[in-house]
């Protein structure tokens, strides 16, 4: 049975630049710096090149810049970029840490995990760096290793919806549904407009065995999505006559032939 989508958050957006670096940043710089963090990254951009055509040697600029490139998703360009940044004065453990999150991205797990290591070592204060390595050891199921580091990155950011959550989801392979939960709650309050943590926080529910729950408040338009996921969470509880039940439901309340559900339903029934 297709499993439910649960994400991670943290690896995939433009977050706070690390303010270490800016101690006397001119106007273009912090209006670069704001822009990137409220996800502006077309302003963000232009302030970047204004900083850097006063001064191409400017290693805060070079960094932003590298930073829109794997918040949109060149993490080619990204890895190239933090990597010409590290040169720099000063800048070599925030250049390392985006490059750990780029070789992350792609796939590269062991060189991601050195470039964060070292990030982390020279600044310990480099909180993303800390979410990284936590992805890394949930990848190697290394449960207390991944816990240990998402502490360390709530410590550094304070409280972080993308650390929330993933250290939620590392609960959630883990088995532990309630702590999963409480966190995923979390992540919602501090960003209450995610997708993630939400879909993951009724996963939590649903693997609780707490259905309504775990379907309460869905969308009309999200309703045969999230009755799917559920099923399949009481799918792996052995629940099988509610998976069903929901799984018809689920097509029943798709606008339009719900593939998923009903590949879902019909591998359940040949069980």
């Amino acid at each position: 049975m297709k499993t439910a989508a649960i994400l991670l958050l943290g690896l995939l957006s433009a977050c706070v630049p690390d303010q270490a670096m800016r101690p006397a940043a001119p106007d273009a710089l912090r209006r670069a710096d704001a822009a990137l963090a409220e996800g502006r990254l077309d302003d963000a951009e232009q302030d970047y090149a204004r900083v850097l055509a006063a001064d191409e040697t400017n290693a805060a600029a070079r960094i932003g810049v590298a930073e829109i490139a794997l918040a949109q998703g060149d993490v080619a360009r990204a890895r190239d970029l933090f990597t010409d940044a590290a040169s720099s004065p000063g800048a070599a453990p925030t250049a390392r840490q985006g490059l750990g999150l780029a070789l992350l991205r792609q796939g590269r797990a062991d060189a991601a995990a050195a470039e964060l290591q070292a990030a982390v070592a020279a600044d310990p204060a480099l909180w993303r760096s800390w979410n990284g390595l936590g992805v890394f050891h949930d990848g190697r199921r290394d449960w207390a290793a991944a816990e240990a580091a998402y502490d360390r990155a709530s410590g550094g950011v304070g409280r972080s919806a993308a650390v929330a959550n993933n250290k939620g989801f590392s609960m959630l392979r883990q088995g532990r549904f309630a702590e999963a939960e409480a966190l995923f709650t979390d992540a919602l309050r501090l960003q209450p407009d995610s997708r993630t943590a939400e879909n993951n926080r009724r996963m939590a529910l649903a693997m609780q065995g707490r259905y309504a729950e775990a379907r309460a408040g869905a969308a009309a338009d999200r309703l045969a999505d999230v009755l799917n996921d559920i099923a399949v969470a009481a799918t792996a509880r052995n629940d099988l006559a509610t998976a069903r039940a929901l799984l018809v439901e689920a097509m029943e309340a798709s606008p339009s032939y719900h593939q998923t559900a009903a590949g879902n339903l019909a591998r359940l029934d040949g069980r």
